[in-house]
């Protein structure tokens, strides 16, 4: 399961069951942008908006769809891909068989 946190609130969650599978949807997410004609540089600053965006909203108290979720965890896998997530103090858990691994990365920073 993962776990999208953000200044201690949780913005989204999703189930995979292995990191694997959140770097391939990172990667079909990226494919796809390639396909539309966007650049990597371009995506990439998209994919940080999009963070924020519901990080935004979930802080506000707004409503957020499951739409904007999907985009949001396919953002954060392309940019976990691509290796533009940045250390900090907010916090992604993956639990993978019983473990519990624990990514810090900063959403304001991204």
């Amino acid at each position: 399961m993962l776990f999208l946190f953000h200044n201690d609130k949780m913005i989204s969650d999703w189930h995979f069951d292995k990191e694997e599978e959140m770097i391939g949807f990172g990667g079909q997410v990226i494919r796809e942008g390639l396909e539309n004609g966007d650049s990597l540089p371009y995506q990439i600053e998209r994919y940080r908006r999009c963070i924020r965006h519901l990080a935004n909203k979930k802080e506000a108290g707004k409503k957020t769809h499951t739409d904007e979720h999907m985009f949001v965890l396919g953002a954060y896998c392309a940019l976990m891909k691509m290796n533009q997530l940045v250390p900090c103090e907010d916090y992604i858990i993956l639990k993978n068989k019983g473990k519990v691994k624990i990514r810090k990365v900063d959403f304001d920073n991204l």
